[in-house]
């Protein structure tokens, strides 16, 4: 931008040094006219840079914007927030190490697969009570959800206590 300023300055004084002869008034004044236009054309492209710029800035922001919705994650929270109606089919715990517990035993990602299918199986209905401590990462409880998830199992409720 300023390289371009630059050189149309550097070409007007140029032209107005080498105009300074025995130039008639005509032609200094076409000298003029030249650099007149040259100034308004650097103008314009520092006009252009700055828009083109400004679109850029927009771009990347919507771009940071579309990569966020596609990390999101889409919780449908119900209407009717509270204990459920009839008892959970099954509890499933989760400490903040990441140990999950099913049925109060100690099962391994592996068993809770088998476990949630053999749930779906005997009852797709099944309600899944998920309970996971505060500091219990996330990941670990979305993974649950998925497995039970695939299992064919819909009816998830997650419970955060604070042991």
């Amino acid at each position: 931008m300023w390289a371009m300023r630059i050189l149309v300055f550097a070409v007007a004084i140029g032209l107005i040094v080498v105009g300074c002869g025995n130039e008639d008034d005509a032609a200094k004044q076409a000298r003029l006219d030249e650099i007149a236009a040259l100034k308004k054309s650097a103008v314009q492209k520092d006009k252009r840079i700055a828009r083109l710029a400004n679109e850029a800035q927009l771009l990347r922001l919507k771009l940071k914007e579309i990569e966020a919705k596609r990390r999101h994650v889409n919780v449908v929270v119900p209407k009717n927030v509270g204990a459920p109606s009839s008892p959970p089919s099954m509890v499933v715990s989760i400490s903040a190490d990441g140990s999950i517990f099913a049925a109060s035993r100690r099962v391994s990602h592996v068993d809770l697969d088998r476990v949630f299918e053999a749930l779906a199986k005997k009852n797709k209905q099944a309600q899944v009570f998920i309970e996971a401590d505060k500091k219990t990462p996330y990941k670990v409880i979305v993974g649950v959800m998925e497995r039970a998830t695939r299992a064919g199992l819909s009816r998830l409720m997650i419970k955060a206590s604070g042991k």
